[in-house]
């Protein structure tokens, strides 16, 4: 077992794959700590902006070389079932389940009030997973689960 402290937090994003690029992620920050300094950690833009205004300094945004995504610009999509009703996000989602990390967050709240408008989205039934990992790949627990929002 590692004797390593972690000295930063990329919470939303951690799964048992990522173990090792956190590992360095962490070895590598602490290598520039002062000591006592106090820990860097990965925020979600809106609660930094709703919540956190003024608090803490941006020092770092991901740049993303994933399909889909475009750099360090936000990148999300909603998912739903391959052999499910919903074909897309046109018709009416009153009841529909939908899949979110947390209802405070740019893909909990912020995008989807975005993209389906207040009206629509106050008619979809959030399950909120905790996680965008849990979201995006485990969201299949949920039951009469309509849509996934992946960030």
């Amino acid at each position: 077992m590692s004797s390593q402290v972690d000295v930063s937090s990329l919470y939303a994003y951690k799964c048992p794959e990522s173990r090792p690029l956190w590992r360095a992620w962490n070895a590598a920050i602490a290598k520039h700590l002062e000591p006592h300094s106090i820990p860097m950690r990965q925020v979600c833009g809106w609660p930094l902006v709703l919540n956190h205004k003024g608090k803490f300094n941006v020092v770092a945004t991901p740049h993303f070389d994933v399909d889909g995504c475009n750099g360090r610009f936000y990148s999300a999509v909603f998912l739903a079932k391959k052999n499910g009703d919903l074909d897309d996000l046109e018709g009416d989602l009153e009841g529909r389940a939908m899949a979110v990390n947390d209802a405070v967050s740019c893909s909990g709240y912020l995008l989807p009030v975005s993209a389906l408008g207040p009206k629509k989205f106050d008619g979809v039934i959030d399950k909120l997973s905790g996680s965008h990992f849990e979201s995006c790949i485990k969201g299949k627990k949920f039951e009469n689960l309509n849509l996934n929002l992946c960030d």
